[in-house]
């Protein structure tokens, strides 16, 4: 027992006093939040800040001025759609958006294929989600105009619910909770136990490889 206790004292002493476990005692509560920021900031950040063109060909004729995406020009061009993928980066624009033709003599219909994007460069999540609400916005539009139902009428019949959470203390008084905070943080603190675990148990197998090795 003596022998298992010195064993465990000089692992944990090597390992407190190596400059590793003090730098990424230190390090990591601040490295992952960062990791985490940057991943986010520039997932949805546009690839650059000035107005980039984007050359649009439209088949279906039915999207003349609806596109408004912060920090992009919307050109519509004609033509043959191999030619246009081969043109539009030589007229410097940033990508080109193929739109199809469009069967819209059933309104029931409610998937749509053959939308497509081209870029050299990806273009960031905003802007590919701007664009998809953008057309999806318009093809409901020319389907209440097939429909002859009053647009007014259909917003009208929209609903939207706000369901507010309390949690109610041991006195039976209400308070407030927020429930996608607690989720936030239990996911970020859950993710850095995890790196954690993976960063101290690396740490602890090199000690046990070393400590093979020098027998």
């Amino acid at each position: 027992m003596n022998q298992i206790f010195l064993v465990l004292k000089r692992e944990y002493l090597t390992r407190v006093k190596k400059k590793s476990f003090l730098l990424a005692t230190i390090l990591t509560p601040l490295v992952i939040p960062a990791i985490i920021f940057t991943i986010a900031y520039f997932a949805t950040r546009d690839k650059d800040s000035r107005h980039d063109e984007i050359h649009v060909l439209d088949e279906s004729g039915y999207f003349e001025g609806v596109f408004n995406v912060s920090g992009y020009d919307f050109t519509f061009v004609s033509g043959d759609l191999a030619d246009q993928k081969a043109k539009f980066e030589d007229a410097g624009a940033f990508g080109l958006l193929y739109i199809p033709q469009l069967d819209l003599s059933d309104i029931s219909v409610t998937s749509f294929t053959g939308f497509e994007f081209y870029s050299k460069t990806n273009p960031s999540f905003r802007t590919l989600e701007s664009i998809d609400g953008a057309i999806e916005r318009r093809i409901k539009d020319l389907k209440l105009q097939r429909s002859g139902l009053d647009a007014d009428v259909v917003a009208g019949l929209q609903a939207n619910v706000n369901l507010d959470t309390y949690n109610l203390t041991e006195t039976g008084e209400a308070k407030e909770s927020n429930s996608g905070l607690s989720y936030a943080v239990g996911y970020g603190m859950g993710f850095m136990i995890y790196m954690f675990i993976f960063v101290y148990g690396s740490q602890i197998m090199q000690s046990v490889l070393d400590e093979k090795t020098s027998r």
